[in-house]
Formats: structure tokens, C-alpha cells, sequence
């Protein structure tokens, strides 16, 4: 008989993130005189909901495709506390956040020679808690990944691996694009 080519897997979840007790305690933990970071004991759970496709091609190729949409998204805030003349961090919740992932991985095998290769891109949208409750930001991002490996003689070895990932959003930071 023949056998299948193509496999699909779909999944479909929700879950609940609690906040750390970190993040609910409302003890001042000073960086300097100038910046502190506090709990906020108001904070309410996270619920995600994760809805996920992937597509196996013979038995090697993966396309995988994945939403989460997340309510009440915790995230840090920044705040200038005039009292204390200094910046107050904090934990606090926000209306919701997107994200959708797109991700396709291949194996490539030349006799002694061996290679993984991974690509994606994402696309991130959440509030921006710097710029008030309507303030939302967006971002697509892209990374790579290549592992390599080759055998050589003796039983040895040889591994190579390069990462690359653009600039992309996360929390309230921009993380710059990385290569190594």
C-alpha cells in the first residue's frame, strides 16, 4: 500500500497565566534612587487562547501556523512617580494582544553533509502601556536558523549553526536584529 504523504495537526487551547507573586506583591524593590520596581495587587489572570496548524510534506517539510490571542495581556508599565521623584515598573494588565506565527522547517541530506533549516515571520499587536490604554503597536518580524553538520573521519564531527532574527517587539522594548 502507499503510504500518506501529508500529515495535518491542528490544536486549539486555552490557558490561563497567572501573575508571579512578584508581580502582585506591592514591596518596592529599588535598582537605584532613581528607578523601582513594584507589584500591583490588582492585577488579574491572563487568558490565551492558542489556535495552531501544522502540515508535515513527506515526510520532512513542516509548515506550521499558529494564532494566540491573549485578554487582559500583563505586561510592564513605566511610570514617573513625582512623589518619589523616580521611575516606577510595574506589572499591569491591558486590553489583549495578537501575535501570529508562521514557521516552515526542512532537512537537507547530502551523504557526509547534513542541514536543518528553519524560517519565520511573526506579526505582533498589543496595547503600548507608555502611550496610554489607547496606544496600540504592530511589528513584523522575520528569523532563520541554518544547523549544519558534517562528518569527517575518524568518528568526528564538525557543527556550524547561524541564527538571525530581526528587529522585533517585545513588551515594551524593541529588541534589536541579532546574527551569530
Amino acid at each position: 500500500h502507499e503510504m500518506k504523504q501529508q500529515k495535518l495537526n491542528l490544536s486549539f487551547s486555552r490557558r490561563i497565566n497567572r501573575p508571579a507573586y512578584s508581580d502582585l506583591n506591592p514591596v518596592r524593590w529599588y535598582t537605584d534612587q532613581y528607578f523601582y520596581y513594584t507589584g500591583n495587587p490588582a492585577l488579574v489572570p491572563e487568558i490565551a487562547w492558542l489556535l495552531s496548524a501544522a502540515c508535515t510534506f513527506h515526510h520532512k517539510y513542516i509548515l506550521t501556523a499558529t494564532y494566540g490571542f491573549r485578554d487582559d495581556y500583563m505586561t510592564k508599565r513605566l511610570v514617573v512617580d513625582s512623589a518619589a521623584n523616580a521611575i516606577k515598573s510595574m506589572t499591569a494588565n491591558f486590553n489583549n494582544m495578537q501575535r501570529f506565527d508562521l514557521l516552515f522547517s526542512a532537512p537537507f541530506n547530502a551523504g557526509l553533509w547534513s542541514m536543518q533549516l528553519s524560517a519565520g515571520v511573526n506579526y505582533s499587536r498589543y496595547p503600548f502601556p507608555q502611550t496610554g490604554e489607547n496606544g496600540i503597536v504592530s511589528r513584523w518580524s522575520a528569523n532563520a536558523q541554518v544547523q549544519q553538520q558534517l562528518k569527517l573521519p575518524g568518528g568526528f564531527r564538525l557543527e556550524l549553526a547561524s541564527f538571525f532574527y530581526s528587529r522585533e517587539l517585545w513588551g515594551i522594548y524593541l529588541k534589536d536584529q541579532l546574527f551569530f
